[in-house]
């Protein structure tokens, strides 16, 4: 908080995503599972993991990449667009698959695989 005589000003603090959607509302977020899911996936706390990752998608209104309210923009028509947007997805990608528990995602890639 900075504050004078005359009056008190509170500047808020934003993380690095914050900052960027701020100020470039376009700007592909950083999304990491190390620091935005702190909670690995296991075959017991899918419910507190979904909560913990919607919450994260919403604050950052990108949960429409994962319900597919967000569909990828025409590549031919919006490259740029699209190549943001790809760009995003992926990131939201690691960042879903680094939550999850080594074994766990070997379990569904198996499971991917042998179906």
């Amino acid at each position: 908080m900075t504050s004078d005589s005359k009056s008190s000003t509170t500047i808020p603090t934003l993380n690095p995503a914050e900052t960027a959607i701020t100020a470039h509302p376009s700007a592909v977020i950083p999304i990491s599972a190390h620091h935005h899911l702190p909670i690995k996936l296991t075959q017991t706390n899918f419910p507190s993991w979904r909560t913990h990752l919607c919450a994260l998608l919403n604050d950052f209104s990108l949960i429409g990449h994962i319900d597919g309210s967000s569909p990828s923009p025409n590549a031919t028509t919006a490259p740029d667009a699209y190549f943001r947007w790809l760009k995003q997805d992926q990131l939201l990608l690691a960042a879903i698959l680094g939550s999850v528990l080594p074994e766990e995602l070997v379990r569904y890639q198996l499971g991917f695989f042998l179906n």
